[in-house]
């Protein structure tokens, strides 16, 4: 009897591993999902735009944006503890950030000038783990990669060798103002 029982609870957890090796995914990028498309729709909302607009003396090119933002926000170390900000203008306000509150910011400056613009992250499936944030604007209607934290244009191929197998190791999405967008091939 006692054998019966542990092939039972060793089918049982077997099945609870499967179950969550599936399950687990859905559930952390359809977190993903909820939290960026929150964060670009405010990014789209006119009182947004509009205080991001304020805070600029003239309408600036996308590298021109660089020198913009980088006037306002340093980069905080890591494992300097501060507080984390989704919102531009408290971004603005603290002048503090990552990759995530630089790539915020820069969306909305993007959105506020009128150009068409998107926030991408990076993620491992499997540690759901983000592990970078970034942006997209469009040029003469195709995605060119942005990274304001670095003030890189164009060079998407820099992430090759940060974080393993693109694709297997890890997703890239795209969230634009109500849409999500699997790109991970743009970035092989």
């Amino acid at each position: 009897m006692q054998r019966k029982t542990k092939v039972g609870l060793i089918v049982i957890f077997v099945v609870i591993i499967i179950i969550s090796a599936v399950l687990a995914p859905l559930i952390f990028r359809h977190l993903l999902e909820s939290n960026y498309l929150g964060i670009m729709k405010k990014l789209n909302e006119p009182a947004t735009k509009e205080a991001i607009r304020n805070n600029m003396t003239y309408a600036c090119n996308f590298t021109e944006l660089f020198e913009w933002e980088h006037s306002y926000v340093k980069w905080v170390p890591m494992g300097e503890i501060f507080d984390r900000n989704t919102d531009p203008t408290k971004i603005l306000v603290s002048g503090k950030g990552r990759c995530g509150e630089f790539s915020i910011l820069y969306t909305s400056a993007c959105l506020s000038l009128g150009y068409d613009a998107r926030l991408l992250v990076s993620f491992r499936p499997y540690t759901y783990w983000e592990l970078h944030n970034w942006v997209e604007v469009k040029v003469n209607d195709s995605w060119i990669h942005v990274d304001p934290t670095d003030r890189i244009w164009n060079e998407p191929s820099r992430y090759k060798s940060w974080w393993g197998e693109i694709g297997k190791d890890v997703l890239i999405y795209a969230f634009e103002d109500g849409k999500i967008e699997e790109v991970t091939d743009s970035y092989r």
